[in-house]
């Protein structure tokens, strides 16, 4: 156990060292986490052309943020730990989360899996090391055990990037986490959509206010592309079936709702990204 929790304190900081900007001057890197450009031409399966954009002009800092994003990393190594039973041991669990809580920023570290009860903890603006990271955090705390320490454990990391997420901190965090995508992440049926969907959920109440505030604050067209498909996709395809014979209901949930203009918009959007790179 020991020698699983070593390996994985080094892979959590290999992880921070890559995302983070060498030098101090340097713009941070979860500004840059999101290029307006390439989240605005970005497709289903296009993470290629992403990082087609993003190579020839990205620090090696954004650079590994993009890719880490693109081939879901985060979510694959969440689920890697919840494999591994690592996240069955309590205090396993509490070292996994402050380590990911400490790639978004130290501050957030919880002691004995809660927040620190210091006030300047809770009046300092916090600049964001690495606002995808958000992603690991919630990818964690999903499948945690239920257990009451774990929920506990869970509720108070969640509240830590809710946070981050306030009014107050429109010109900081709140600006980073909404521009590095996290409004598709929730939306997406591959990372945290189900957890919209299950009410009985006791994190489920986080999500939605998760998932207000990232959007009421900042949302490109891809992020309201995702948002409507979550949201409005279940109803509309519900009346679209409606009077058709349907035995298989999987095959209905795997249904995705085409919105035309937007979807023609976002072809033009590649062509002549595609062009421009010739």
């Amino acid at each position: 156990s020991s020698a699983v929790m070593k390996l994985l304190e080094s892979a959590f900081k290999l992880v921070a060292t890559a995302t983070r900007p060498v030098s101090r001057n340097q713009k941070n890197s979860s500004d840059l986490s999101t290029p307006p450009l390439a989240i605005d031409i970005l497709g289903e399966d296009d993470a290629s052309i992403t990082g087609t954009v993003m190579s020839s002009t990205a620090a090696p800092s954004t650079a590994n943020l993009m890719y880490l994003r693109n081939y879901g990393f985060y979510i694959e190594f969440a689920n890697a730990m919840s494999e591994a039973g690592v996240l069955l041991d309590l205090l396993n669990a509490r070292a996994v989360i402050n380590m990911a809580l400490e790639i978004i920023h130290p501050k957030l570290v919880l002691i004995d899996g809660k927040r620190s009860n210091s006030e300047s903890k809770a009046q300092d603006n916090i600049n964001v090391h690495n606002a995808d990271a958000v992603r690991l955090v919630l990818g964690i705390v999903i499948r945690l055990p239920e257990s009451q320490s774990n929920v506990s454990l869970a509720k108070n990391a969640f509240d830590e990037i809710l946070r981050l997420c306030a009014n107050d901190m429109a010109g900081s965090s709140l600006t980073r986490l909404a521009s590095s995508g996290l409004c598709s992440s929730l939306t997406n049926p591959n990372e945290f959509s189900q957890m919209l969907e299950d009410r009985s959920h006791f994190l489920y109440s986080r999500f939605v206010l998760l998932l207000r505030r990232i959007a009421a604050f900042s949302m490109t067209y891809n992020d309201f592309v995702s948002l409507l498909r979550c949201v409005a996709g279940p109803i509309l395809l519900a009346e679209q079936e409606d009077g058709d014979e349907i035995t298989n209901t999987s095959s209905l949930k795997r249904k995705r709702i085409r919105l035309a203009v937007i979807s023609s918009s976002v072809q033009t959007k590649k062509s002549t990204v595609a062009t421009k790179s010739e």
